[in-house]
């Protein structure tokens, strides 16, 4: 297990944020924010194999989340492209706001369609009803109590009920042919 990676692209994940933001009427709760992005990837990959985000997943206290969008959001990682479109979360005030619209130019049509259909699930429940979902649906989180621990993306396949053991290793051999091929002709 563990074996399956992800490279996170900022500037797509930022545009699918961007993507929910703009269907949330420009605000949202960075609660709901990384929870749906979660639920994005979460689909995406049991759906197709890969996540749209490729951020690492981890458990955290109030449910799964990915680790650098929610550094993103709270100002404890950087980037260029989060700076100009999405504001950070306050402790005061936790709503994400749009700051300046985006192309979705980097997500594809099926991705935009997850997008929309996860908001359409989670924009209308409370904070309450949001945790309580994510906890029940993702059976890969396990409490960590006051840390958080990475999920293996493995887990958030195999734990779904969708796909097989055969899948996933299908796409361990799909990466580990991709790295070699990247090795020989980099």
């Amino acid at each position: 297990m563990g074996e399956l990676r992800f490279k996170f692209n900022p500037e797509k994940a930022g545009q699918a944020a961007v993507f929910l933001l703009k269907r949330s009427g420009g605000k949202i709760s960075k609660g709901h924010l990384v929870k749906m992005l979660y639920a994005a990837d979460w689909s995406q990959l049991n759906r197709v194999g890969v996540p749209i985000t490729g951020d690492q997943p981890v458990s955290m206290p109030h449910g799964p989340v990915l680790s650098t969008v929610l550094n993103l959001l709270n100002g404890k990682t950087k980037d260029g492209f989060w700076q100009k479109h999405i504001s950070q979360a306050t402790h005061d005030n936790y709503l994400v706001e749009l700051l300046e619209d985006s192309p979705a130019d980097m997500l594809t049509a099926g991705e935009k369609s997850t997008l929309e259909k996860v908001h359409d699930f989670f924009a209308p429940k409370s904070w309450k009803e949001v945790k309580d979902t994510c906890h029940a649906l993702f059976k890969e989180w396990e409490d960590p109590g006051d840390s958080q621990n990475p999920i293996e993306f493995e887990k958030m396949i195999l734990l779904s009920g969708r796909r097989t053991p055969a899948f996933v290793e299908e796409l361990v051999a799909l990466q580990r042919e991709k790295q070699f091929l990247t090795e020989i002709f980099a």
